[in-house]
């Protein structure tokens, strides 16, 4: 039947052995809800059944079996095949609903990536998610504009978000750029304002072209407020998504009491921050940072907390590098 496929005998040791790796059972609900499938559809997965083609790929891929290709049964391969050049075609013939987007050039490497499903979902829920709706009271109606990643130095972070960025741009999602920006240009010191600006407009000019990043040599300088008032256009126009990296850069540290408030020779910083948070449009905003952000205004901000591994995921981890040990 085409759209489905089944997985082989051999296919399916490769599963039995990665799942035991995450300590998951055949019919796990963390895997159910990640591939987005139920417990009656894994049970006809290990049955050898066919299933989907999507949810076949999805249910691999949640325990890092990217090709999934090595899991299906030999005979189902062709098939496979053409129905991949049929969908190839229809994104050819129909680019205006082609939301896949460019990898920034300075998004950070994943290196020995171990699965945080639960947070990775979690966050694709959190920035794709529409406004909920108005309740009878008026209540209600207001969509999360930024998300804030919190947690201790070396815990994660950054390389958690630039696995979620890797993800989305090869599902189903509404953006159509992403800009990847570090607030820490030397060590401990953020970049100039004008710089920052200039960088994320640089990232986001293939959504529109029509702003010129640098100025002819006769030109006038262009001034921050144009900028900003053009970046606040773009984000209004086209569905991006921007991370904003190591924000701990440009908060006050040294005194409990200012712990998460943006630093006073960094006003600029936080003033666009809160604009850019406030003002409605439809892209999203992460911020990754070692601080709770104090400042960002509650109602329209998430802060997550990242933790530490699992017991499973940090032996995981450290087999990876090939370190060896007891517990």
């Amino acid at each position: 039947m085409a759209g489905l496929l089944r997985a082989s005998e051999e296919g399916l040791k490769i599963i039995d052995i990665v799942r035991r790796n995450f300590g998951w059972n055949k019919t796990e609900d963390t895997w159910c809800k990640a591939a987005l499938t139920s417990k009656a559809t894994l049970k006809r997965f290990w049955a050898q059944n066919r299933i989907r083609r999507e949810t076949f790929i999805d249910i691999c891929k949640v325990v890092g079996i990217n090709n999934w290709e090595d899991i299906i049964e030999r005979n189902d391969i062709k098939q496979t095949e053409l129905l991949l050049a049929a969908a190839i075609a229809d994104i050819a013939l129909d680019t205006q609903t082609d939301r896949t987007f460019a990898l920034p050039d300075n998004i950070p490497p994943v290196w020995n990536w171990v699965q945080r499903t639960k947070e990775i979902d979690i966050l694709k829920t959190l920035i794709t998610a529409p406004a909920p709706p108005l309740s009878k009271e008026g209540l209600g109606g207001v969509p999360i504009a930024a998300i804030a990643l919190v947690g201790l130095p070396g815990i994660g972070k950054t390389t958690l978000i630039s696995q979620l960025i890797r993800q989305l741009q090869t599902e189903n999602n509404p953006f159509v750029a992403v800009a990847w920006q570090s607030l820490e240009f030397v060590k401990n010191q953020a970049p100039q304002f004008d710089w920052f600006l200039d960088s994320l407009l640089s990232a986001l000019s293939s959504v529109d072209t029509t702003f010129p990043i640098q100025n002819p040599p006769s030109a006038a300088p262009v001034h921050s407020f144009q900028k900003i008032e053009k970046l606040l256009k773009l984000l209004k126009n086209k569905p991006c998504l921007i991370v904003c990296d190591r924000l701990e850069t440009i908060l006050q540290f040294g005194r409990a009491e200012t712990a998460g408030y943006f630093s006073e020779t960094q006003s600029e910083y936080a003033w666009l921050f809160k604009l850019l948070i406030e003002t409605t449009h439809q892209s999203k905003i992460i911020f990754i940072s070692r601080e709770t952000l104090a400042e960002l205004p509650p109602t329209i901000t998430r802060e997550i907390r990242l933790d530490g591994l699992t017991k499973n995921s940090a032996v995981a981890l450290l087999t990876s590098f090939n370190l060896i040990g007891t517990i």
